[in-house]
This record gives C-alpha cells, structure tokens and sequence, in this order.
C-alpha cells in the first residue's frame, strides 16, 4: 500500500519527505524526485537555521518549514541534505534552453544556511565542501522508457493540470492609516526604495492593504475541466508506460496561492485520485497542517 499525503501548500512537502524517512517509508539518501508542476520551485533560500541541525525532530522542522521555507524554495534544501539525488521534471511544455545537467548544491562554510548552486564542480572542491550532486531531467508526459529507478518519491502539484499564473503572483495584507499616509507620503520610505513598482498601496472601504505583485512572465495557463480530463489520463498512461511504482506520493493543492484556480481544484484533486487509485492501492495519511 503507497501511502500519500495532500497538502495544501508545497513547502509543507519538506516536512512530508522527513516524515517518511523518520517512518522508514523512504530512505534518507539517495531517492529520486519525480515533480510534476507547471513550476520548478528551484528558488534558493537565505536560512537563518542550519539544516543539518534539524535532524529528525519533526516539531523542529514543521516549524522551520513555516517560518523559513516558501512554495518556490523548498526542494534546494531536500538536495543539500542528500534526500534525493535525482530530480525530473515533468511539465506541460519546457523551454527550450532547459537541458538535462548536473547541479552541485553546497553551503557557505559548510554551515547549512546559505545554500550555493552550480551547474559546475571542481574535482579539488569536493573534499573540502558538503557538496551534494544532482541529476537534473526535464521529460514531458509523452515520453516513455525512462527508467526512473526507485526509491521514487512522486510529488503532484494541481497546478500542472490548470494554472493561474497571474494570481499566483499577488498577495495583499491589511495596515493601519498612519502606515498607508506613511508609505504614500514619504518617498524615502525603505520599502518604496527597495520594492519600488512592485509595491502597491490601497484604500478600500475604510482598510488599507499593502499590495505585492510579483511580475511573473509566464501566461494564464488555465484550461477547460474537458482538457483538465485529457492530462490526468496522459499523466496516468506516462505512469503506466514508465513502470513508475513510488514509496509514496504527495498531492498539492496550491489553491490558497491560487496557483490553482480556485474554480477547478476540487474538480482535479478528485479525478487525478480517482486516476492513481486505479494505479496503485494507496492510503491517505494526515497533512501537516492537521
């Protein structure tokens, strides 16, 4: 029986791989991601925790995971620390420029803190750094015959059936008057200076919220629920064709960042379970958040 968690946010994934390690679900080194998301979450995180610290303590790293990590940085920190050393992605339609490569991740003064990454590694720096090496793939779900060797760990974000690009990338949060006369008033404003256009400020009915919106390039990828239909079975057949049997799986929601349209999420989590319970005998097990 495989089991799986949904989660609601994909950070929330880091404490699910430990979870499994500290269960004996999977081994603590050396497993193969298989990411299936309309994004990379490759960002690199600036820690203030070392992650070498965080062990097996699975209250430590729920709380790390919230107060550190975020949706597009979650995955560098699984590679510093050896759990997986594999990784493909598989999306709609990849750039062109994204090739198969190596990627080397290590941390300043082996601290565990301030990641590097490169795609480059000097023979001469490995006995001197906590460098990890990482086998990067882009597939897409026509390809077959992959030999994705286990330990596996499937990992489905919703948003690679339908994705909102565009609201993905605002957030708003409530402040006092002094604080919006303030933002709106001084020009010098340390916030102004640093965030500039991608800061907005606004007044509605007597509230005022401080707006962030992140440019983001990539267009609307919102699809019908017929189309929807068409990529959870492409995804099931990919599975089937590949011979992909994972120790276990974690479903992402991403609809409270809206990542997911918030019309559609019910409507895919329930057919693509309906899809891997045909697949596989699973069982659902709590969510961090839980």
């Amino acid at each position: 029986m495989i089991p799986y968690w949904i989660i609601e946010e994909h950070h929330e994934a880091f404490y699910v791989w430990h979870r499994a390690i500290k269960s004996k679900i999977i081994p603590p080194r050396g497993n193969l991601l298989l990411h299936i998301d309309e994004h990379s979450d490759l960002g690199v995180p600036l820690l203030t925790t070392d992650l070498n610290s965080l062990k097996l303590d699975l209250d430590r790293i729920r709380n790390f995971v919230y107060q550190e990590l975020s949706i597009i940085n979650f995955i560098y920190p699984a590679f510093y620390l050896g759990i997986f050393d594999r990784f493909y992605w598989l999306r709609q339609n990849h750039d062109r420029d994204i090739k198969p490569r190596k990627l080397f991740v290590s941390s300043h003064n082996k601290e565990g803190k301030t990641l590097k990454v490169t795609s480059q590694g000097k023979v001469i720096d490995w006995w001197q750094t906590d460098r990890k090496c990482i086998q990067f793939y882009p597939v897409t779900a026509q390809q077959t015959n992959l030999n994705l060797k286990p330990p596996l760990v499937l990992d489905i974000d919703l948003d690679y059936f339908s994705c909102d690009n565009s609201l993905g990338s605002y957030f708003e949060v409530e402040i006092t008057a002094d604080a919006y006369y303030n933002l709106r008033d001084n020009y010098y404003h340390k916030a102004r200076l640093n965030l500039g256009n991608e800061l907005k400020i606004v007044a509605k009915e007597d509230k005022y919220f401080l707006c962030t919106e992140i440019t983001d390039y990539e267009p609307n990828l919102k699809v019908s629920t017929t189309e929807i239909t068409d990529r959870i079975d492409q995804l099931g057949q990919f599975l089937q064709n590949n011979q992909i049997k994972p120790a276990m799986i974690t479903i992402c929601r991403s609809r409270l960042s809206n990542y997911t349209p918030a019309d559609q999420w019910q409507f895919i989590e329930e057919k693509l379970t309906d899809r891997l319970n045909s697949l596989y005998t699973m069982q659902l097990i709590d969510a961090p958040s839980n």
